[in-house]
């Protein structure tokens, strides 16, 4: 499934990102929807999302690298890595 996006495009790697982090982490339609660039930093060397949950509940979840890969190349492609 997550192949199933074309890289060699824009929007197929925005896919490839969006459907990997919520697939490898388990997250709620609605806490995907709900994340920001922002949302994505670095704690101790590792990278985290920061996801608000059900319950108005802030949680920190350690991000897989692949996912992170993923995010981190689309966002420098778009021109949003700074956002």
């Amino acid at each position: 499934m997550l192949d199933a996006p074309d890289p060699a495009i824009l929007k197929g790697k925005r896919d490839r990102a969006r459907l990997s982090v919520p697939l490898l982490h388990g997250l709620r339609p609605e806490e995907l929807c709900l994340l920001k660039v922002k949302d994505m930093n670095d704690r101790r060397g590792v990278s985290h999302l920061r996801i608000h949950g059900k319950g108005n509940k802030l949680r920190y979840l350690p991000l897989n690298p692949d996912s992170a890969d993923k995010i981190q190349f689309y966002l420098e492609i778009a021109g949003n890595r700074d956002v």
